[in-house]
């Protein structure tokens, strides 16, 4: 397996949810993945803010992503399963494109559908763009500056746990056929593609109980239920890459969002080892 870390927010490096990666690595989770017995080997987007990094954070976020999806290119290329731990979802992108003759659909856990646009958005924020520039709704010419990008279909699109959606959302998720699933209706069972990519907005917990971010949104899932749902995906598909997302430790001084990680990093490990 290739554990790859992302160490930015929106492009700009440590700092936000930025800081999530490293704080889920502290907690064990190289250790963790590798608890199928595979061995592990690690990664980091690693680019030098003075040299490598445009000035706009949209320009800066698919620089991340450019980076991101080579180093994933290289693990699929190995045999390798990519795991990524990553600042924000607009990761996405960059992992799906670097395993893309592997992945034709995702289960996507986020309390944010995230398929906001440009012409949609009201507040302007990237983050919640990433589900619809990953479905080919938005920011074409920038995607297709990532190594391997082809857009997924947004049929072959599940959100989990996702509770926060305004009424433009909904509309754009009937119209393009995106699926929701409750976390306790997750059979596990395989559809025949070539692959699942699997996404966990760790903001998808509840915030009572493990705040992951400022952007959660109350009666998210429990620790055990995303742990419990997480193996289910695993048991019945083929999951071709995996990615965890936008934890801002600051706001987790107990750490209990690290700790679920490393539970779901070693879930993993077990099934897809």
């Amino acid at each position: 397996m290739r554990l790859v870390d992302v160490p930015f927010d929106h492009g700009s490096p440590r700092r936000g949810t930025g800081c999530g990666p490293d704080a889920i690595l502290a907690a064990g989770g190289e250790r963790a993945l590798g608890a199928g017995g595979l061995h592990v080997l690690r990664s980091t987007v690693g680019l030098d803010p003075s040299v490598d990094l445009p000035g706009t954070e949209i320009a800066r976020t698919f620089a991340v992503n450019r980076a991101l999806a080579r180093l994933v290119r290289e693990a699929a290329v190995a045999g390798e399963t990519p795991i990524v731990l990553a600042g924000n979802c607009n990761s996405c992108l960059g992992t799906v494109a670097g395993t893309r003759e592997n992945v034709d659909s995702v289960v996507w856990f986020d309390s944010h559908p995230d398929i906001d646009t440009p012409e949609t958005s009201t507040s302007g924020f990237f983050g919640g763009m990433a589900l619809a520039a990953l479905t080919g709704a938005c920011w074409q010419a920038l995607c297709a500056s990532v190594p391997g990008f082809r857009p997924v279909a947004p049929d072959r699109v599940t959100l989990v746990g996702t509770r926060h959606i305004s009424a433009v959302e909904d509309e754009a998720i009937i119209r393009t056929r995106i699926s929701r699933v409750d976390a306790t209706a997750l059979d596990g069972q395989a559809d025949g593609g070539a692959g699942v990519y699997l996404h966990i907005d760790l903001d998808v917990l509840d915030p009572a109980v493990a705040p992951a971010n400022p952007w959660a949104p109350a009666d998210g899932l429990t620790p055990d239920e995303l742990v419990e749902a997480v193996g289910s995906v695993c048991s019945g598909q083929h999951v071709a890459a995996a990615a965890l997302t936008a934890y801002d430790p600051t706001g987790d001084p107990s750490a209990v969002v690290a700790a679920t990680a490393i539970r779901v990093l070693t879930v993993l490990g077990e099934e897809l080892g």
